[in-house]
């Protein structure tokens, strides 16, 4: 009964997300394009602006907009998404926006001018990033000293954070797509300096390239998927490549022994658990220990995986879960 009601479950988030356009705590919220291109801030409740678009190599996003306002005292909140052109309710990034005091002053407000609030992280994003600190493969500590690789970086969510809290962190990110990068700096708060570059190029080509000059990284995250959404796919992240053995064991081979890896999965399909694991499995052959995370969104998963010298123990779901609520409390983040 429990497997059949959890496979209802899942059905249902399936169907969910294809209509789904935002969901703010218990609320939903579903609008259709075409969007308006400048903030109404007379709106109630909720609404949506498109402030840009632009075509990767497989399919056109779009920067839109969310803007909700609190019943009781009339604030504005604004979150930025990179979405797709076809499915819009299927979102790359989100992220929150610094909104002023005094927005509501202006009947029309464009809000492409709004900047990136690098305190907040939203549920998807603290998934994704706590876990190689809680396995101790990097310390959370301002003034700490360590090499992260990026694979994948969307609207640059997990780069921007880590950067923003540990600017000691010698980051790498990759990114196949120069129209990402592009975007990434003009809407989503991405910056480049001495200890955060991006490198336009194939990330298989990148790892491949890193095991030949030996390359090592104390934290290595995936976070690569399609920007185009076909309904007939099942697993959308990670893409088939990252599940070829030999790209797996180049993985490895990048990873200190005390480092941890993190890949974000994506699977529409009501065998989300099965999926998820079976793509753990392969992994495992190539790491010493490798857990399967809880992600907001049912058909989201989060896989850490670590070398040898991280202790087996601390790859317990309930300990991770409690040790990453600390890990952000005391970084002050908010939602």
């Amino acid at each position: 009964m429990r497997s059949r009601r959890h496979r209802i479950a899942v059905m249902a988030a399936v169907v969910f997300v294809f209509g789904l356009v935002v969901r703010e705590g218990n609320r939903i919220y579903y609008i259709e394009p075409p969007f308006a291109t400048l903030l109404d801030t007379s709106f109630e409740n909720f609404t949506a602006v498109q402030i840009g678009s632009f075509k990767t190599s497989m399919a056109e996003l779009l920067i839109i907009d969310l803007a909700y306002k609190d019943a009781q005292t009339q604030r504005i909140s604004i979150n930025r998404r990179m979405v797709s052109g076809e499915r819009n309710e299927i979102f790359i990034t989100e992220l929150a926006m610094l909104v002023p005091a005094n927005i509501t002053e202006a009947k029309h407000f464009d809000t492409s001018q709004l900047r990136v609030d690098y305190r907040k992280l939203n549920g998807v994003g603290q998934a994704l990033i706590a876990p190689p600190f809680l396995m101790g493969s990097l310390k959370a500590d301002k003034e700490s000293v360590a090499n992260v690789l990026v694979i994948g970086i969307g609207g640059s969510q997990l780069n921007n954070f880590i950067h923003y809290n540990f600017p000691r962190l010698n980051i790498t990110a990759i990114e196949l797509e120069q129209p990402m990068v592009d975007m990434a700096k003009k809407y989503f708060g991405l910056k480049e300096d001495a200890n955060q570059r991006v490198i336009v190029m194939d990330g298989i080509k990148f790892l491949e390239e890193a095991v030949e000059k030996g390359l090592k990284y104390d934290a290595i995250y995936i976070d690569v998927c399609p920007t185009r959404f076909p309904r007939e796919l099942t697993v959308m992240c990670p893409i088939p490549p990252m599940l070829d053995e030999r790209v797996i064991r180049q993985i490895r081979q990048c990873l200190k022994e005390s480092g941890t890896m993190i890949s974000k999965m994506l699977v529409f399909t009501v065998r989300v658990v099965e999926e998820s694991e079976e793509i753990a499995d392969l992994y495992r052959k190539h790491f010493a220990n490798c857990i399967v995370t809880p992600m907001p969104n049912q058909l989201n998963r989060v896989l850490v995986c670590s070398g040898e010298k991280v202790p087996k123990e601390r790859f317990n779901l309930d300990l991770l879960l409690k040790s990453k609520a600390k890990f952000y409390e005391d970084l002050g983040v908010r939602t």
